[in-house]
């Protein structure tokens, strides 16, 4: 009998661990050992495995992994998933331990006898990461019979429990680089779709040069940036700000150019623009969502401009070589119903002479930061553009740009950065 049993661990170990090394699926591998440990305990006569299950640590969360086929086969009181035995007993078992718990005989055991029925022994191992032995989970085993844990058993089973750790651990590794894939993936689709929901060229408009640029801070990003031509004809340049960032950003944005573009032919004004366009999101979107937008709408070739602002940053203007800042009344879109955003809205008409020109532009260029944490400010982004002479809204943003990175000595932005640059004549 000794001979046959060593025999049977032997086979059980060997085919454990080749049902170990070869799955990086936890629920499978948590099937497979209760099977084997069923098997090997019925052909050794040795015992009963009534139950055994592995859970994993995550944040606050705990993951189960059992065989839901043998729960079947098992007494009333023991037809439980893990998670309902282990908030029975967690008062008096120590789940949490970074040693090997046991009991062999509850009954024996005045703190658990009047609390466990069908449960006389159990026996919990810790499962640790194998590179800072940090545990991260536990290998659970139930038995309906006491004393089933001998020594021979125990090394048997702490033999297991060790390939278990291992496995969960690799299995772990494997699934966070899946996820890492997978989320990757996603991002560089979402980055595609931005790229092809954001303008790549702009129309040409008599007296104006004009030019955008934007980059996200992360693969995608809430920026956004347009120009449409109105129902009276008139182009009117667009720049907004979805609040947050990434991918849930990105979708909202993806969202807001559906509802502009569809608004812009029924709109005579940018004004009227984007009241549309609160009245249609406003209710509709999460309430923890709004969009900062500002609207320029083109009124002639001879320089004549209205611009309205929706709780977006200031305009940076240079007129006459005089730089200046102006803030038009408005709340961001989203925020309040069509009474209060149109009551708040206030158009500034402006006229641009020869050489003037106009700066509008997402926060992530103001609160661009230094590696000491200072921020750009619009301050220095207007002393920039007033201490510089630009003849096309290209070499403005450039030269916009180059100050930016300079100040910010290459630190990564935090936020998206989008900029509009309208040089007139």
């Amino acid at each position: 009998n000794l001979v046959r049993r060593k025999s049977s661990e032997f086979e059980l170990l060997r085919n454990l661990n080749e049902q170990i090394v070869s799955t990086h699926d936890i629920q499978l591998l948590s099937n497979t050992i209760t099977q084997k440990l069923n098997e090997f305990t019925k052909s050794t006569n040795i015992t009963q495995i009534s139950h055994s299950w592995i859970e994993i640590f995550e944040e606050n969360n705990i993951h189960f992994y059992y065989s839901k086929v043998n729960i079947k086969d098992l007494p009333e009181p023991l037809r439980k998933d893990p998670r309902q035995l282990r908030q029975e007993y967690s008062d008096v078992v120590d789940f949490d331990s970074n040693k090997i718990v046991k009991e062999n005989n509850v009954d024996k055991n005045a703190k658990l006898r009047d609390r466990f029925n069908v449960v006389k022994s159990y026996i919990i191992y810790p499962i640790k990461k194998r590179d800072d032995d940090k545990k991260i989970g536990n290998f659970v085993i139930i038995s309906s019979e006491a004393n089933v844990f001998s020594v021979e058993i125990e090394k048997l089973l702490t033999a297991i429990s060790d390939s278990v750790s291992i496995s969960i651990h690799y299995a772990l590794l494997i699934q966070k680089i899946k996820e890492q894939e997978k989320y990757e993936r996603e991002m560089e689709l979402a980055r595609e779709m931005q790229e092809k929901l954001l303008p790549t060229n702009l129309p040409t408009i008599e007296n104006y040069s004009i030019k955008a640029y934007s980059k996200s801070a992360e693969s995608v990003g809430g920026d956004y940036y347009e120009m449409v031509t109105l129902k009276n004809g008139n182009p009117c340049l667009l720049i907004g700000d979805v609040s947050g960032k990434g991918i849930s950003a990105s979708f909202y944005m993806a969202q807001f150019k559906g509802v502009i573009i569809a608004s812009a032919s029924e709109s005579n004004s940018g004004e009227e623009l984007l009241k549309k366009v609160n009245n249609l999101l406003h209710g509709n979107i999460d309430r923890k969502i709004y969009i900062s937008l500002c609207s320029l709408e083109i009124n002639d070739s001879n320089g004549n401009i209205t611009i309205c602002r929706a709780g977006h940053m200031p305009i940076i203007l240079k007129q006459n070589g005089v730089v200046s800042s102006i803030t038009p009344g408005g709340m961001a879109i989203g925020l309040t119903s069509s009474k209060g955003f149109d009551k708040c809205l206030s158009p500034v008409k402006i006229k641009l002479n020869e050489g003037d020109s106009c700066l509008l532009y997402t926060d992530g260029l103001n609160e661009g930061k230094d590696n000491t944490g200072k921020e750009y400010g619009i301050d220095n982004l207007k002393q920039c553009i007033q201490n510089n002479v630009f003849t096309t809204g290209d070499e403005m943003i450039s030269v916009v740009l180059e100050d930016f990175q300079a100040f910010t000595n290459e630190v990564a932005p935090f936020d998206d950065v989008t900029i509009f640059a309208i040089k007139y004549k």
